[in-house]
């Protein structure tokens, strides 16, 4: 999937990315791509395609933004409803439904000890960043940290969307196309 754009306008997907509730009265603002500002959006968004085919039922559009089905994103509501915000969205050249998840659950849950992290510093000139996680090449999470949550991002790389072993199973009964799983 590409970009995602509205009234020709390409909007920062990133919006969708940070483990945050986006607020929808009266009207969803999102960030334009490149520029400060934000503008109110009105539906439906578009996302368009980087390859030809049919879309997969799960997968990432530009800045590793969700978009799923609309069929997943019913999955994703009935075992994770408190987790994510679901946003409508018109996929390019397919007449099929698909929603874009916005995964507003951030966890604190990385086990430090475990995990292979490398962490901003000073020396990196990205004063924003020092303390946080730069790139972690072995994610080991907590699971008492975890709670009830079923899909969230940890607090400490919040790259990352973790799902629950109920989530994964309901995904493996529907099926679910674009989506790997690794224990962590």
């Amino acid at each position: 999937m590409g970009s995602m754009t509205h009234s020709r306008r390409e909007l920062d997907s990133r919006d969708f990315t940070y483990g945050r509730p986006l607020t929808r009265q009266p009207q969803l603002r999102v960030s334009l791509w490149n520029d400060d500002e934000s503008v109110d959006v009105t539906w439906p968004l578009y996302v368009a395609k980087r390859r030809e085919g049919n879309p997969l039922s799960f997968t990432y559009a530009d800045s590793d933004m969700p978009v799923v089905t609309e069929a997943i994103a019913n999955v994703l509501s009935l075992v994770a409803g408190k987790d994510l915000q679901r946003f409508p969205v018109q996929v390019e050249d397919s007449s099929e439904r698909f929603e874009i998840i916005n995964v507003t659950s951030l966890v604190t849950c990385l086990d430090t000890n475990r995990s292979e992290v490398e962490w901003w510093t000073d020396a990196d000139f990205r004063p924003d960043k020092v303390g946080k996680a730069r790139m972690v090449t072995r994610l080991v999470i907590d699971p008492q940290q975890v709670g009830d949550h079923h899909i969230f991002r940890p607090a400490e790389w919040d790259l990352v969307i973790i799902v629950s072993d109920v989530l994964k199973a309901a995904f493996e009964g529907q099926n679910v196309s674009g989506v790997r799983f690794r224990e962590v």
